[in-house]
């Protein structure tokens, strides 16, 4: 049957063609695709009956009526061709989003009797605006918005139309039109699209901030009184579906630049309209949350010079520093991942500010941050220079977060785990050392119990800690070690640890003959004598290593070891060890 009917239509018997139309037509007889050949045969054959076309066209997929309008559209106009353009729009006309398609296919083709036709259809067209998908061309856009500027009349003719295209026009951004809508009819401006949107929700959203600007200009119009006056011309409220403002909703999607341009913007009109506490609460979150998004550290710096270069006001700068600080802690970041120089530019802006130094939520330092990313040349500036932050003992090296950890665990852990950033860590831990005068690492290394005598002597070995500063108590590396065995008496580990220290003790106090190391503080061996209630291989190995004065005198006690160890010790075997090594006993 197909092949019957495209053979009438190409003989031109039209006659016959038409009642095998109808025939089928009545049988919902007709194959679709035949149905869509016919259709495209009538585009191209000006004989083909005009009565023949009017009855496809309430039967052919949307598909082929696009596709027929297209071709149409394309053809030098007459009467008949506009009549079927004609009829396939009113085919359409109930389907907004066909609609809009078909629009799009006349203002690309400068079919201008077309647009006439499709506008003349009034509220009925573009019921929720413009779609991005439709007119994802600007240019074509902008040129069916000259098209209605040149044609006030269709926007006479409906109101509703109108309205509808003011929030597309905020949203894409036409001045003229937008002016244009306005000024025929002032009341779309508080006019609440499907979601909500008032046009100046729509024009902030894009960033369209000079139609933004006439938009509010004529919704403050004294005679126009379409706000009240709390709603500071519609950028305040009316709030919509989402419960955001026009003003909020200018900083949902910006980035750095549209911020600068935006918050500027503001800052004008801010003035002018006595909003600015709205305005400072609105782009808090934003600006945190683009601090926040940017990961280039000489960026983030740069953002906070040009906060500070701004003409916002001192109070504004101080309250957005100040949150900037407290909830994305940006010195920590920068101390992390940055350099000295970068940190000190962030430090110098703040500080101008007024604005404090504060931990972390976690209770970190910056110390933290920069031992937690072994950055080696931040650790040495942070324990070096005195920049105006907070200062601490060791340069904050022992301090604990609220977690418990400290900057230095970051780096042990790394070094005693072998883990396979250990080379960096190293250098870090050298730095460390290198930097802060009498640090006590080795006496922390031993309190914290990494009491691996391999790893422990290889630590001594790259690092040379100072065994004999002095710490918590006043206690040196030997009476950490002494506590350590004390802790673990019957584990062998702990006398081999005893022995490493001990012996690195003895050899950094021979270096440093001219010191009265002892006098620092308590004798480790009497440290021992006065610490233990019983004979135990800590003290018999003290005592067997032959490293200490006996004939010495306790600064506390003014009492010999011998003694000490009678009066506090219930052990034979320990005085007898000690007499053996007296200078009375005879070889």
């Amino acid at each position: 049957m197909e092949k019957t009917l495209l053979k009438l239509a190409k003989n031109r018997q039209w006659n016959e063609l038409q009642k095998c139309v109808e025939k089928n037509l009545k049988k919902k007889n007709l194959p679709k695709n035949c149905l869509q050949k016919l259709l495209l045969d009538s585009m191209k054959n000006e004989h083909f009956p005009l009565e023949l076309f009017y009855k496809l066209v309430p039967h052919a997929k949307l598909s082929t009526l696009r596709k027929s309008f297209e071709i149409l559209s394309l053809q030098s106009s007459n009467n008949v061709i506009t009549e079927m353009k004609a009829h396939i729009i009113s085919q359409v006309q109930e389907n907004a989003c066909q609609l809009e398609t078909i629009f799009f296919i006349a203002v690309k083709n400068d079919d201008f009797s077309s647009i006439h036709m499709i506008m003349d259809s009034g509220s009925q067209f573009l019921t929720s605006g413009f779609h991005d998908k439709t007119f994802h061309d600007d240019d074509l856009f902008h040129k069916m918005c000259d098209y209605l500027l040149s044609h006030p009349s269709i926007l006479e003719k409906d109101w509703i139309f109108s309205t509808n295209l003011l929030h597309a026009v905020a949203t894409r951004g036409h001045f003229d039109l937008a002016r244009c809508i306005c000024n025929m009819y002032p009341g779309t401006l508080k006019h609440q699209c499907n979601d909500g949107n008032i046009p100046l929700h729509c024009a902030l959203e894009r960033q369209q901030l000079n139609l933004a600007k006439m938009l509010l200009d004529k919704a403050l119009d004294q005679n126009s009184q379409i706000f009240p006056d709390n709603h500071y011309g519609g950028l305040i409220q009316p709030l919509n579906k989402r419960k955001i403002s026009a003003l909020q909703l200018g900083f949902k999607k910006c980035d750095i630049e549209s911020f600068w341009l935006y918050l500027s913007w503001l800052m004008e009109i801010g003035n002018n309209i006595s909003c600015l506490d709205q305005v400072v609460d609105a782009s808090l979150s934003r600006f945190v949350n683009i601090i926040d998004s940017i990961n280039d550290i000489e960026e983030l710096v740069t953002f906070f010079v040009r906060v500070e270069s701004s003409q916002l006001s001192t109070f504004y700068r101080k309250y957005l520093f100040e949150e900037a600080v407290k909830v994305s802690h940006v010195l920590h970041t920068v101390a992390a991942r940055g350099s000295p120089t970068q940190l000190q530019k962030l430090s110098r802006v703040l500080a101008s500010n007024d604005v404090p130094y504060v931990k972390n939520q976690f209770g970190d330092l910056l110390i933290h941050h920069a031992c937690m990313e072994k950055n080696g040349e931040m650790i040495e500036f942070l324990l070096s220079g005195d920049y105006g932050m907070i200062t601490q003992p060791f340069g904050g090296l022992f301090e604990k977060n609220d977690h418990g950890i400290t900057p230095i665990d970051h780096l042990l852990e790394i070094f005693f785990n072998l883990d396979e950033d250990i080379l960096q860590a190293s250098d870090c831990i050298s730095t460390c050392i290198k930097c802060v005068n009498d640090l006590p690492i080795l006496h922390y290394i031993i309190m914290k119990g990494h009491i691996d005598e391999d790893i422990l002597e290889e630590f001594i070995e790259v690092h040379k800690p100072d065994p004999l500063c002095i710490w918590k108590h006043g206690k040196n590396a030997m009476h950490y070690a002494i506590d350590t065995c004390l802790e673990h008496f019957d584990d062998s580990s702990s006398i081999e640890l005893l022995r490493l220290i001990l012996n690195f003790w003895i050899e950094e106090k021979r270096k440093r003959n001219n010191v009265n190391v002892e006098s620092s503080y308590r004798c480790p061996l009497i440290y021992s004598l006065q610490n233990r209630l019983q004979w135990d291989p800590t003290l018999k190995f003290l005592l067997e290593s032959k490293s200490f004065d006996l004939e010495k005198l306790d600064k506390e006690t003014g009492l010999k070891p011998f003694m000490i160890a009678a009066n506090e010790i219930n052990s034979l075997d320990c005085i007898y060890t000690l007499f053996r090594q007296s200078p009375f006993y005879p070889d």
